[in-house]
């Protein structure tokens, strides 16, 4: 999201095809290149059926760039049918840092987007009462109960982090009853 906001550029052409691309990563049935083309072709008037939610709000951010134009070309994505959002903090941090660059035009969005990350990092991530992730998602994370599900399939590493969330209890699954050292 970062990076998002570092590269993002309200005058560089791209802005909605650089948004579409950020979409991608946090949300599904988020077709970048084929809502592209579909652009071209709206903007050439050479249209059989007519715009999709989605596409208004990428023709509207193409033709005016504005932060505004992002959150809602965003919003428009989360939104579509047949659509998910599998990173929705993610999501909602970059929508929150765009309303607050929007808000106060000294805060670039860049400097919104790193101000609400190191926000988040002071505060610390909750768990659900249930969460399921990777080691990577749930690195510095801790539960009262861990599972680790395919425990003989992870590296040392992966290993050592997964088996060190537990405070009270770990269970470790695998295909062989042993776990060899790799």
């Amino acid at each position: 999201m970062t990076e998002f906001a570092s590269n993002l550029d309200l005058h560089s052409g791209r802005v909605a095809e650089l948004t579409l691309e950020f979409a991608e990563t946090v949300i599904t049935n988020v077709a970048v290149q084929t809502t592209i083309a579909r652009l071209t072709t709206l903007a050439g008037g050479r249209e059989r059926r007519g715009a999709s939610d989605v596409e208004r709000a990428a023709l509207h951010l193409a033709r005016h760039p504005s932060l505004q134009g992002v959150a809602n070309l965003l919003s428009e994505c989360s939104a579509q049918t047949g659509s998910r959002t599998y990173r929705p903090a993610v999501l909602r941090v970059c929508l929150r840092a765009l309303t607050m660059s929007a808000a106060n035009p000294s805060l670039s969005f860049a400097e919104a987007a790193t101000q609400i990350r190191e926000e988040n990092r002071a505060v610390g991530r909750q768990l659900t009462k249930n969460a399921i992730g990777s080691t990577l998602l749930l690195k510095g994370l801790e539960a009262d109960h861990v599972v680790v599900l395919n425990a003989s399939d992870l590296d040392a590493r992966n290993l050592y982090v997964a088996m060190t969330r537990g405070a009270k209890s770990v269970t470790l699954c695998a295909r062989n009853s042993m776990l060899a050292p790799r």
